[in-house]
């Protein structure tokens, strides 16, 4: 097949990690099934000539073509001012990607069909660039894209439109699955497929060799959090946790937490983590690489999402390839991935007294490293882009 991969999420040059878990699902479908794939990630338009800082100041550095991992990657300026006109959003970057969909169409690469990430605005974007261009379109849903704009009253009409003009849609997870339904999408249309894992990269070490890579103190109890630093992302209700359990027994049980990530909540939950007494327990470790990561997955005694909001989580999947047990909000589709003393525990979404209950309890619990490992590895994305190509495939078969 002829696919075009459209998303604004989408590793760039300027950053390498922006939508990785897309790139790992392209990259499989055209290693494993030898389609012929070219991606446009759409970038917000914003001035050269004026200063930015920040993700601006990347987004305005972005090249608007390069090759990544034997794939092109466009990336096409549309109109897009920050928190203004969002219900706009999708028309507004389906008009500054037509001009090069119609370019690619007419020269070698007449794609067959639009394979959207993201419902809002991606997938809008994509089903209005599909009618014009009278090619169908499958369109995934990956989390906040559906459960957060949901409860916008002028964004669900759009959310609508998607679930009758797309193709096919696939959902990561049964909450989202749901969602969809809901929102008026009919069920023969709809897939859960949820994300695999790169099971070569994310691996098993010794945590001792862990944590000399990382100088960590051997002897301590860490707990490891990888997301971005965000209110939906939970590290509120992990400092909510820490405050419950107290200083005394924490210093006791030699507890140190692990933020990993940066967000625009860090300054507040530095704030909080000072006012509790918790300085040298909090450690704010801001964005790492992916071998970081890894690392720090394998460091940890226990790895935690506290996220409100989700679809199918990679850090639990990550954590779990890696043989770390994990602590989970009830969040997506992470009730259908962790069984309770087998591989981490679940607790309810908003609730820092379960979570605290959680956390002694994971801490003092038996894990077996080995089966945590061998189970959290059984679903990589060669698998995922198996079940993909058959929807794709689906699509193709009923537009010919």
């Amino acid at each position: 097949m002829r696919i075009l991969t459209y998303t604004r999420l989408y590793p760039n040059a300027k950053m390498p990690e922006h939508g990785i878990f897309v790139a790992r699902r392209v990259e499989a479908m055209a290693r494993q099934g030898g389609h012929q794939i070219e991606v446009v990630a759409p970038v917000p338009y914003y001035p050269k000539f004026l200063p930015a800082t920040g993700e601006w100041n990347a987004l305005k550095l972005i090249p608007e073509v390069e090759e990544r991992d034997g794939l092109n990657v466009y990336h096409p300026r549309y109109f897009n001012p920050p928190k203004i006109g969002m219900a706009k959003y999708g028309d507004w970057m389906a008009q500054g990607s037509y001009d090069l969909l119609h370019r690619l169409l007419k020269s070698d690469f007449q794609f067959e069909v639009i394979d959207a990430h993201f419902v809002y605005p991606d997938g809008y974007a994509a089903m209005k660039l599909g009618q014009r261009l009278k090619r169908p379109v499958v369109v995934t849903a990956r989390g906040s894209d559906i459960t957060r704009n949901k409860n916008m009253p002028h964004i669900v009409p759009l959310l609508q439109e998607v679930m009758r003009g797309a193709a096919q849609l696939i959902a990561v997870s049964e909450e989202l699955r749901d969602n969809f339904l809901e929102l008026g999408a009919t069920p023969d249309k709809i897939h859960v497929i949820p994300n695999g894992v790169d099971t070569s990269f994310f691996t098993p070490m010794t945590r001792e060799a862990a944590r000399r890579a990382l100088t960590l103190n051997t002897d301590d109890c860490w707990l490891v959090a990888v997301a971005r630093l965000e209110r939906n992302k939970g590290q509120w209700l992990i400092l909510e946790a820490l405050k419950k359990i107290g200083l005394d027994e924490l210093k006791n049980r030699r507890i140190k937490v692990a933020l990993v990530g940066q967000g625009e909540s860090r300054a507040e939950l530095e704030k909080i983590s000072q006012a509790a007494g918790l300085g040298d327990i909090v450690h704010f470790v801001g964005q790492q690489n992916p071998e970081k990561i890894r690392i720090w997955y394998n460091a940890a005694n226990v790895n935690i999402l506290a996220s409100s909001r989700e679809g199918s989580p990679n850090v639990v999947l990550e954590a779990l390839a890696c043989g770390i047990p994990v602590l989970a909000s009830g969040a997506g589709n992470n009730a259908a991935i962790i069984h309770a003393g087998s591989n981490g525990f679940v607790f309810p979404i908003e609730n820092a007294e379960a979570l605290k209950i959680a956390l002694l309890l994971a801490l003092d619990h038996p894990w077996d490293r080995q089966a945590i490992a061998a189970s959290g590895s059984q679903r990589n994305w060669a698998a995922v882009a198996r079940e993909v190509e058959s929807v794709l495939e689906l699509t193709t078969n009923r537009t010919r």
